[in-house]
């Protein structure tokens, strides 16, 4: 169970490589670290990985808007 769910990690981590994704094995979470410029403190957390993947991709949009918005600022 644990090794599959490592192999999980791995393979969130490769579709999004802007992500360093593990598994806690006392957690039984998926935990992503962002590999990018985010705000201190991000650290994604989620009990499957389709949330984990949704959260990710959620944050991603969310701070490429904020630095678009950040960008238009005189």
């Amino acid at each position: 169970m644990v090794e599959a769910s490592r192999e999980q990690a791995s393979e969130i981590q490769q579709q999004l490589p802007g992500w360093m994704v593990l598994y806690g094995i006392y957690t039984k979470e998926y935990v992503a670290f962002p590999l990018f410029d985010a705000p201190p403190g991000t650290i994604l957390t989620a009990a499957y990985p389709p949330a984990l993947i949704n959260r990710m991709r959620q944050a991603e949009r969310l701070l490429r808007s904020r630095t678009r918005r950040n960008r238009r600022q005189p």
